[in-house]
């Protein structure tokens, strides 16, 4: 996860980038490819998703990713 802010500082936008910062953000996991995000349930059912476009908003982004400490 090291790096996340730097990266969005040096002006990165990319899905791979976004796949980290909801894993880091949400709790979630990256899919093998990278390409997703995977929710697991209470029941342990899994749930597959696109990531939110945060490298779209690096502010923000960037304060959310120092709130929690990464």
């Amino acid at each position: 996860m090291s790096g996340i802010i730097e990266r969005l500082e040096a002006g990165e936008r990319s899905n791979e980038l976004d796949v980290l910062i909801e894993c880091a953000l949400k709790g979630c996991r990256a899919n093998n490819a990278g390409t997703k995000v995977i929710y697991t349930e209470s029941d342990g059912s899994e749930n597959t998703h696109w990531a939110r476009d945060w490298s779209l908003r690096p502010d923000s982004t960037i304060s959310a990713l120092k709130a929690r400490g990464v």
